[in-house]
């Protein structure tokens, strides 16, 4: 399998090739071409022209179906895209299958808000009113990570497609397979607009900056560490670009204590992991119940914690958690 760039309509097979591999066994999963300068152009430039046209942010009844093409197109293909995200990332297959089941309905539920995006009078006078509309913000460069490759795309693409805004998204490139899987699901979609979603491969750090400083991009989403978030927000600043950040609580006041009888996820680079119970260090009565030096009771969060954990009678410390 090999991945593309999907720039205004049309895959572009340029750029060195690269290979994915799996680390349960080290084989090849999947080739893509690297991005660079010149890819990353054509992509804005695209998502631009398609955004200033009219022709798709002003067509929300168009921008509703392609979702729910998506949403069938990514239902066709399940099996094989859950073994494709299994085998780039590690995950188990039943929760991958879970994971794209996940991104197949938040097509179908952002379908629904495309066309529910409402605005609302005020009158502020008498025989005044004011009119309050909504209206998409414009390019949106969407920053996808590895270890949910499937629901993190869809969950900013979709919404980003209701709003009527147009797209360049960049996967992470230990996931490049996955993504082709679902950039062919989205090309396939006959309602899609030219230039409406455009994508570019992993092209390394110096492509990333390119992006979020691109003069042609209003809005990043960006899935990943706080540190890169840092970064994303000092580089857009100069443009005041809007920004929509999940990032990682490391370096945040928060002490992490761990729960050994948790059920766990089987891999330990997972951020869904029961046996991690993160807590404020400015409550230090919550982190001595937690190590088990006070009393826990049901007004405790880690009561409810023990209790879907562990099942543990009132009265009973949540503890045996070790810092």
């Amino acid at each position: 399998m090999t991945v593309g760039h999907f720039i205004d309509g049309q895959w572009i097979y340029s750029g060195d090739s690269v290979t994915t591999t799996s680390p349960s066994d080290g084989e090849t999963v999947a080739e893509y071409h690297r991005s660079d300068s010149e890819i990353l152009s054509l992509a804005t430039a695209s998502a631009r022209r398609c955004f200033e046209s009219d022709a798709w942010r002003s067509r929300s009844r168009l921008r509703a179906q392609f979702l729910l093409e998506l949403a069938d197109q990514i239902s066709a293909v399940k099996e094989d895209l859950s073994v494709k995200i299994a085998l780039e990332s590690g995950k188990v297959i039943t929760q991958v299958r879970h994971e794209v089941q996940a991104a197949i309905n938040e097509c179908v539920y952002y379908a629904g808000l495309a066309r529910a995006t409402f605005g609302r009078t005020a009158e502020f006078d008498e025989g005044q009113q004011s009119l309050f509309t909504r209206e998409p913000i414009g390019v949106a460069a969407i920053i996808v990570p590895w270890n949910a490759p499937a629901t993190l795309l869809i969950r900013s693409l979709a919404p980003a497609v209701a709003a009527g805004c147009t797209s360049v998204i960049k996967p992470a490139h230990e996931s490049a397979g996955t993504h082709g899987i679902l950039m062919g699901c989205i090309a396939s979609c006959p309602s899609l607009v030219p230039g409406a979603i455009n994508s570019i491969n992993d092209g390394g750090v110096s492509i990333s900056k390119e992006l979020v400083t691109d003069p042609e991009v209003d809005v990043i989403s960006y899935t990943g560490s706080s540190q890169t978030g840092k970064l994303i927000m000092e580089a857009s600043s100069s443009s005041l670009k809007r920004l929509s950040l999940e990032l990682g609580w490391w370096g945040l006041r928060y002490r992490l204590l761990r729960v050994p009888h948790a059920r766990r996820d089987r891999r330990p680079q997972s951020p869904l992991d029961p046996e991690r119970v993160i807590l404020p260090v400015h409550r230090p009565r919550t982190v001595r119940r937690a190590r088990g030096g006070d009393s826990a009771s049901k007004r405790d969060p880690l009561w409810f914690v023990g209790l879907g954990l562990h099942g543990y009678p009132p009265g009973r410390p949540a503890g045996g958690a070790e810092n």
